[in-house]
């Protein structure tokens, strides 16, 4: 029975370590290592004899020899395939009705570019954070467009960010938004990591297991009102109009773990970070707007229970 018990223990020892090795994500590699290499991964995708053949076949008015048609790719990535100043953001565009990206050899590559380019950015420590469809000269910085105009040449707007970025201090508080329905749950058992949504990349973003945080009061009002206006968004395109209740928690960061890292957000480098650590429940609680709010909404479920 003890020898059990050891190699019980033991199993879950490896386990844990198994977990843990997994969860950790790879050291980025600098964004002028990595864009000459996904320079050429698109160049001998988009310049590959296949997507030559589709272009011939979808366009009715540009019939480029094969010279031609890798000059036309090569200005393509010159142009379009970019890093920030700060070395913190990839950029790709993949632009419809445009000679090396007219419809038919276009598809092929966002097809290509929704699959491959995440699990090629991941080798290198960034991950492929979004894929939204803009309209010419529509450009959000990484956000979905309310509408897209149709009308207009289409563009595909990829964006490539590190697992670590810029490491942060961070104030005394700190806040985290999140629906009115997680907060039992939170309250109980603090905040844990987890991914974002990782449906189709045509219709979302995607994120890392982190915990976002905004380093303002202010500013995490500000996020319950995009919240909103996302859902007032959706309705217009057939969904259903939901306003949900938000909580703001407030984090106080001297009852963080000591190893507990942040990075700043380079959606919001000025007002959000994020970290990998789990914020225990002890460190946070609701503001005093939001816990007269939740037991409001306490109230409310009783009456509908009864």
């Amino acid at each position: 029975m003890m020898r059990m018990r050891k190699t019980s223990r033991a199993a879950r020892a490896l386990l844990k370590a198994a977990r843990l090795l997994l969860a950790k994500k790879p050291q980025p590699v600098k964004a002028d290592v990595l864009l000459p290499r996904i320079k050429s991964m698109l160049y001998k995708f988009a310049a590959s004899d296949r997507q030559y053949k589709a272009m011939l076949k979808s366009s009715s008015d540009w019939k480029p020899d094969y010279e031609e048609w890798k000059q036309a790719v090569t200005a393509w990535i010159e142009k379009d395939v970019k890093a920030s100043p700060n070395g913190q953001i990839i950029r790709i565009v993949v632009k419809e009705y445009r000679p090396y990206a007219v419809t038919g050899p276009s598809m092929g590559t966002v097809k290509f570019l929704d699959k491959e380019l995440d699990a090629f950015a991941r080798r290198y420590g960034w991950y492929l954070q979004s894929g939204a469809t803009a309209s010419e000269n529509e450009d959000n910085h990484g956000r979905e467009p309310v509408e897209v105009n149709w009308s207009k040449p289409q563009s595909r707007v990829y964006r490539l960010y590190p697992y670590y970025g810029e490491r942060v201090k961070v104030p005394a508080k700190l806040f985290h938004v999140s629906p009115i329905e997680n907060t039992a749950g939170i309250l109980r058992k603090g905040l844990v990591p987890r991914s974002g949504r990782k449906v189709d990349l045509h219709e979302r973003r995607q994120y890392p297991t982190r915990v976002y945080l905004a380093t303002s009061y202010e500013f995490a009002k500000k996020l319950v009102d995009a919240f909103n206006q996302g859902n007032y968004e959706d309705a217009l395109f057939g969904g259903r109009l939901i306003l949900e209740p938000y909580s703001i928690f407030e984090i106080d960061t001297s009852q963080l773990s000591k190893g507990t890292k942040f990075y700043r957000d380079e959606e919001e480098p000025k007002n959000s970070v994020w970290t990998y650590s789990g914020i225990p429940a002890k460190a946070l609680k609701l503001t005093e707007q939001s816990q007269k709010a939740y037991d409001e909404y306490l109230e409310y479920l009783k009456e509908e229970d009864w």
